[in-house]
């Protein structure tokens, strides 16, 4: 996002999945701060499908900068119209006063996960008026 806290404290980052409904998700998202290296340099809020993870630090989590781990959720999307998007946002956390007002992300893996039958299958795709 940057470090200007000017500009970043107005956006966020957010990304929009399309997923099946009626199955459980894990969202696996990856974290290494290679930049920083003290706890409430870099605090921000995770927020998937609105439910939120509050005063994530990177810094904080793995003690010591340049140290990658990994925090996995598990999220159930149910199968109602508009239902079937998986949603992911990290928002700066102005509230903690952190050094700098930014998000980190290094990495993302969403793996579905089969329902109590062990299916995996969704629903055929519609198909485009182009064919």
């Amino acid at each position: 996002m940057g470090f200007d806290g000017n500009v970043t404290k107005s956006f966020n980052l957010t990304w929009a999945f399309q997923v099946d409904g009626n199955f459980t998700y894990l969202m696996r998202l990856h974290f290494c701060e290679y930049e920083l290296s003290e706890i409430n340099e870099r605090v921000f809020d995770i927020f998937i499908n609105n439910g939120a993870i509050k005063n994530a630090d990177v810094i904080a989590w793995s003690s010591q900068k340049g140290v990658p781990f990994y925090k996995d959720f598990a999220i159930y999307v149910p199968d109602g119209a508009g239902d079937e998007m998986l949603w992911l946002a990290l928002w700066p956390d102005n509230l903690l006063h952190p050094l700098y007002l930014d998000a980190i992300l290094n990495g993302l893996e969403i793996f579905k996960i089969s329902d109590a039958n062990s299916n995996l299958a969704g629903p055929n795709p519609t198909i485009s008026a182009m064919m």
